[in-house]
């Protein structure tokens, strides 16, 4: 079974200062950044928490199983962190995808009690990942309370503890002559290509480093000098590279069973100039890769970022982004910056600095496709229910909203046909879900973000019901037909234009459909006179902000939709 991680969730209530976010993980290298005490390390400790693999008999080359514990990361505080009322929990879903499924892990804090040997009892706080699809969890073998069985390994900033610190007797210099020469060699190559060491030949045996009373370990080729005098980058290193070589190690072991990896390191720069920074973040892109494990770290370095951030012509011809950056801002309530740039990092990082002049960056423009104008007058409701009237604040980006004045089948075939609509946002109306054939270049092009239906629609509502004009104009015939008095949708319609939308105004002037168009044409096809009643009737549909009124009725599909676009643009943007 293959599996990775996509995702972590946090709902309504906080879990320490993390509310109401949703960070997306790439499949190889997702980077975290933002201010000192924003919640980075927090995020590293619960996803390395909910994942892993217990057995014994795959151990690592740290002497411990593909695992971690928050409790054993974090201090969990009786207090702050932990709340007997269910109802007043705070709740972390974390998403992942095993061979093609969706599985769900919804994590909390709970107390657990202990008998000792000598009958004393305690008790301790943890965060238990329970499963949300049973069924699923019991198809997947994986335990109600069962960490998800991906390799995991957590390197803390404990890595970064200098060596001269530590009593004598606390250090244990051990020599490890039985070791698969695959991965002695594999520990020299990786040295050997990040920093200039003083390595002894590949002969000599790999040095063990072990700090008693500490998670500090490590592996370390043999050096012309004593392994103990490293600096605290190749201390650092030499945490990362033992961590690759257990990683190849499991995936040697477990074969096809192997089912890929999960790496967590947090504040991976520290101690490291920017040259060993780039060609480490080369490295790990290069290894991640043979290894199929997925990267997670955090950082501040501006080195890091820009490297994250290039990406190069094959990625964006191919449409295929492996890496991200998350970044998170507003430290008393962190937000998540939506496709940062470079320059708006940079100037994020030096907000607390007494900078006279910041960089202006002029943002990118990402073109929105849709299929006529009522299809574009649709979507632009959509962003006033969504209060959404700062592009750049919302997307990160500027969007120009193009009708192209065609149909659906129009629209999927330019897509198919020229790759420039690779890289453009394409909203067609929600009537391309009625055939299975679309449904599938929906699903599998993230370019696509179909405009939401009603909340009445099931798979088989027509592709005719589906169009904007037909939802509007149905909505607004619903309320007719099953006119309620008491229907918040009357209230709110006589707040405009001086109470003069009322029953008898639609029931007489906006419902009845014309026979003909402004020249006395008959019209052709249905969907041309739905179009023409529509734009009719604009004025009163803009003044009585109907669209708006759908929206208020059918936010969960709202909701979706706005999600679906934000990843849709996102995904354009790092092309």
């Amino acid at each position: 079974m293959k599996i990775k991680l996509k995702s972590i969730n946090f709902g309504e209530k906080k879990f320490r200062k993390l509310q109401k976010l949703d960070i997306k993980f790439s499949d190889r290298i997702t980077v975290i950044g933002g201010l000192n005490g924003i919640g980075k390390s927090t995020i590293l400790g619960l996803i390395a928490n909910c994942s892993g693999i217990r057995s014994a008999t795959y151990k690592s080359y740290f002497d411990s199983v593909y695992q971690s514990n928050f409790q054993e990361l974090f201090h969990l505080d009786e207090n702050d962190d932990y709340l007997e009322s269910t109802e007043n929990k705070a709740y972390i879903d974390i998403e992942y995808d095993c061979d093609g499924n969706k599985f769900l892990k919804r994590c909390s804090v709970t107390r657990h009690s202990e008998t000792l040997e000598n009958s004393e009892t305690i008790t301790r706080l943890k965060i238990v990942p329970r499963s949300q699809d049973k069924s699923m969890g019991s198809l997947l073998k994986i335990g109600d309370s069962a960490k998800v069985p991906l390799p995991t390994l957590y390197l803390g900033m404990s890595r970064m503890t200098p060596i001269g610190e530590y009593e004598k007797d606390r250090i244990k210099q051990t020599k490890i002559r039985i070791i698969d020469q695959i991965d002695k060699n594999y520990i020299y190559d990786l040295f050997s290509r990040v920093v200039v060491f003083d390595l002894s030949p590949v002969t000599e045996p790999i040095i063990d480093h072990d700090f008693k009373g500490s998670k500090k370990r490590s592996k370390i080729p043999s050096l012309k000098h004593n392994t103990l005098s490293i600096s605290l980058g190749q201390d650092s290193l030499s945490s990362i590279f033992t961590a690759l070589a257990s990683f190849k190690k499991i995936q040697r072991e477990m074969g096809s069973e192997y089912p890929g990896g999960l790496l967590i390191i947090d504040e991976i720069d520290a101690g490291l100039h920017h040259i060993a920074q780039v060609r480490l973040i080369n490295l790990l892109k290069t290894e991640a890769r043979k290894l199929n494990i997925q990267i997670i770290f955090t950082t501040h370095s501006l080195t890091i970022f820009k490297n994250i951030l290039t990406v190069n012509d094959q990625q964006r011809a191919n449409g295929n982004i492996p890496d991200s950056v998350v970044y998170m801002h507003n430290t008393p309530s962190p937000k998540i910056t939506p496709n940062p740039s470079y320059i708006w990092i940079e100037n994020n990082q030096f907000s607390q600095s007494n900078i006279e002049t910041q960089q202006v960056e002029i943002p990118r423009e990402v073109k929105v496709y849709l299929e006529d104008e009522e299809a574009a007058f649709f979507l632009k409701k959509i962003f006033c229910f969504k209060n959404t009237n700062d592009y750049v604040k919302t997307f990160g980006v500027d969007l120009k909203i193009i009708p192209l004045k065609v149909s659906c089948t129009s629209l999927m075939n330019l897509f198919m046909a020229d790759d420039y609509f690779k890289g453009v946002v394409i909203i067609p109306d929600n009537d391309i879900l009625s055939e299975q054939g679309n449904r599938l270049i929906v699903e599998h092009n993230q370019q696509f973000s179909p405009l939401p239906g009603d909340k009445s629609f099931t798979p088989n509502t027509i592709s005719t019901d589906r169009n904007p004009e037909k939802i509007i104009y149905n909505y607004i015939n619903n309320k007719i037909v099953n006119y309620n008095n008491d229907d918040q949708f009357w209230e709110k319609l006589l707040e405009y234009n001086n109470g003069s939308y009322d029953y008898d105004f639609i029931y007489n002037t906006i419902l009845p459909l014309p026979e003909n168009d402004t020249n006395h044409n008959h019209f052709k096809k249905p969907r041309d006179r739905m179009k023409y009643w529509f734009n009719l009737h604009k004025d009163f549909i803009e003044n009585g902000k109907i669209i708006e009124l759908w929206c208020s009725e059918n936010e969960s599909n709202v909701d979706s939709f706005c999600s679906n676009f934000e990843k849709s643009v996102a995904f354009v943007t790092q092309q």
